[in-house]
């Protein structure tokens, strides 16, 4: 009201938002770690802004971890973003290879479910047939009874098997392809990114995040666990091709790829361990 009647008011004070502030807990204490600014004025002029990542101290007020500058926290994360990088050829292989592994576990999904259901229905028409024997009292109330409860158990544990679900195929195969992107181009964003993109990047690398003696650490999700391997291996085997300067096209490339035992890994089709 004051600003439309022409009045200044009170400044409202600037909020600066920061790539990683509220992410991270402290190793010692476990406190949140929280963000701060600094500038530092030259006497030639020159102004010098700093980033810095240090314990708020509300859990321990006599908590000794020392503060970490961004620019230093950031060179530690891209260390491990690039330790599950890909190269952009692998990238196009890759994924082709894990839709081919996702249709050939829904192929043998399918046999599965379809097992269960007729295993199911045998099951269903014993129960029918075991009512028409009791209604006849050609059995007893008691061996009726007993015989249905074991169909019954029968029943339950074929009903914890899978059911066709053409949904989930593309559910896993998107997932899938985010820690595909996150491999190739997940240290880039962390270098030239937004402050949005960067924020994207730790959380989707990993959980419990904290600052233990100025060292970043991080359970990297199950998921990228592979990538670490697949990497070294791609570093190796690219390593192998330059000193022989053999020109390869994406196909023969991709040969390249299928007959090494590593790449070619058989990866699990769930999106939690791939």
């Amino acid at each position: 009201m004051q600003i439309i009647l022409g009045k200044a008011g009170k400044p409202r004070p600037h909020t600066h938002i920061f790539s990683f502030t509220g992410l991270m807990k402290c190793g010692s204490c476990g406190a949140t770690i929280t963000t701060e600014q600094k500038v530092k004025r030259q006497k030639n002029g020159n102004v010098h802004q700093y980033i810095y990542y240090h314990c708020t101290k509300k859990i321990n007020p006599n908590c000794t971890e020392k503060c970490i500058e961004e620019k230093a926290l950031i060179q530690q994360i891209a260390g491990k973003l690039e330790s599950i990088s890909i190269r952009p050829e692998f990238y196009a292989w890759g994924l082709d290879w894990l839709k081919k592994d996702i249709l050939k576990n829904a192929s043998l999904r399918n046999r599965i479910v379809e097992s269960k259901e007729k295993q199911v229905a045998e099951i269903e028409k014993q129960s029918s047939e075991l009512l028409n024997l009791l209604l006849k009292k050609v059995i007893s109330e008691e061996d009726y009874q007993t015989k249905r409860s074991e169909l019954a158990k029968e029943k339950a544990k074929l009903e914890v098997l899978p059911n066709k679900n053409p949904d989930k195929l593309q559910l896993l195969f998107e997932k899938g392809a985010e820690y595909f992107d996150l491999a190739r181009d997940g240290k880039e964003e962390l270098l030239n990114g937004t402050v949005e993109k960067r924020r994207k990047v730790l959380m989707k690398l990993g959980s419990n995040l904290s600052l233990s003696h100025r060292i970043f650490n991080i359970y990297i999700k199950k998921a990228l666990l592979p990538f670490e391997n697949i990497s070294k291996e791609l570093r190796a085997f690219h390593d192998r091709l330059e000193p022989v300067k053999i020109p390869l096209n994406t196909r023969e490339i991709g040969r390249l790829y299928s007959q090494n035992p590593i790449l070619r890994r058989r990866w699990d089709s769930n999106p939690r361990t791939l």
